[in-house]
């Protein structure tokens, strides 16, 4: 079936949530899926080189997000980056036992620890970032995980991984550090071996591949059975893991590469947006609006706002109308009915938690698109 339109129409500040594919990623993804069809499981030659490019990608994908091609740090390929987080929490060492989280957690991380255990502790948060003081008060020998996001998926809060990690080595230096990469990867470097992390994700709809996600993990992080044998068993044995997609898990590596090889440059072009919308915000409407966070605490990539007396999603809306699509939070939680958890947990009044927007950058957007955005957004204001 041909789609209505051939060509996407309008403005696009969603990428939050599912980024544009690159045209260069849409070319790798066709070349691929006319050559690595094979099930890779299978015995054949086609199967066999199948499972060498994948190893290759494995290794690729390390380096890029890992900064080495260590043998004790491997890869679950999944379809999405929820699928990697939950194949990761379905290992039999995470059942019961005692984690701590924060309450501004993507609601699927947040429902993958609940299956995984009912031993959960928060951990407070200070202007939305992490209570490093309350962290070490929480944390000891009896606590097995460690599960935070790198940046928050609503709000872009960014939190200080090496300054966590330092406190989990003090206090509980046998708790696995899992982190919501999600947001991250491909877009900000993580400090992987700095802040001694042992899970980190990765999402193709971030980054602008058609799908595919994985997990990437230490493989010696446990004194029993390797991780890598466990996922095996939950795959072939369990059936409990469905066979990733080959040509989903190579082309997102190529995806990361792409983000990877310019990642500065991309920096600097999503930091001006981010200023520049930012500037416009606090100029236009002389401190109505409530910024969420500076953006010395939050990913360039995100800039989530309290417009106070306005409901966001009813803007949303109204935006959506005139061709341009931002988000009033996580599109996992969109539609739920329920008061944001992250944006409680970060301290906004029970009575502007409906009131937020989130826009959200890639590199290919201009400025000319964030003047309409702010045109719009005005006479949307006008006409509520």
């Amino acid at each position: 079936m041909t789609p209505n339109n051939s060509q996407f129409k309008g403005i696009y500040f969603d990428n939050a949530a599912s980024a544009p594919v690159l045209p260069e990623v849409i070319e790798y993804f066709n070349s691929v899926c006319l050559t690595s069809f094979a099930n890779q499981e299978a015995l054949n030659g086609a199967a066999y080189a199948l499972r060498k490019n994948l190893e290759e990608a494995e290794k690729e994908l390390i380096r890029l997000l890992c900064g080495n091609c260590r043998d004790d740090v491997k890869v679950i390929w999944t379809d999405s980056g929820t699928s990697a987080i939950n194949a990761a929490l379905m290992h039999p060492f995470f059942s019961g036992v005692e984690i701590i989280t924060t309450e501004a957690e993507h609601p699927a991380t947040s429902a993958a620890l609940k299956r995984a255990s009912d031993h959960i502790r928060t951990v407070k948060l200070k202007d939305g970032l992490i209570d490093l003081e309350h962290l070490a008060e929480i944390l000891n020998e009896s606590v097995k995980l460690v599960a935070i996001h790198h940046v928050q998926s609503e709000t872009g809060a960014v939190q200080d991984l090496s300054a966590v990690g330092k406190i989990i080595k003090e206090k509980a230096p046998g708790a696995i550090f899992m982190v919501d990469t999600v947001q991250s990867a491909g877009k900000l470097s993580l400090p992987w071996n700095d802040s001694g992390i042992d899970f980190a994700f990765a999402s193709g709809h971030k980054v602008g591949a058609p799908g595919g996600g994985a997990a990437i993990y230490r493989d010696q992080v446990f004194n029993r059975e390797k991780l890598s044998v466990v996922y095996q068993a939950l795959r072939k044995e369990d059936h409990l893991l469905s066979r990733p997609t080959p040509m989903l898990a190579l082309t997102l590596t190529e995806a990361i590469r792409l983000r990877c090889s310019c990642m500065k440059e991309n920096l600097e072009k999503v930091i001006t947006l981010n200023n520049y919308l930012r500037n416009w915000l606090e100029s236009e409407f002389d401190g109505k609006v409530k910024i969420t966070f500076s953006s010395d605490n939050a990913s360039p990539y995100i800039l989530h706002f309290l417009l106070p007396g306005y409901q966001g999603a009813v803007l949303v809306r109204m935006l959506s109308g005139a061709g341009i699509y931002v988000a009033s939070g996580s599109a996992c939680a969109a539609e739920t009915g329920t008061p944001s958890r992250a944006l409680l947990a970060t301290g906004v009044p029970k009575q502007d938690v409906y009131a937020g927007m989130r826009v959200s950058f890639m590199p290919s957007n201009t400025i000319d698109e964030i003047d309409t955005f702010c045109n719009d957004l005005k006479n949307c204001l006008k006409n509520y």
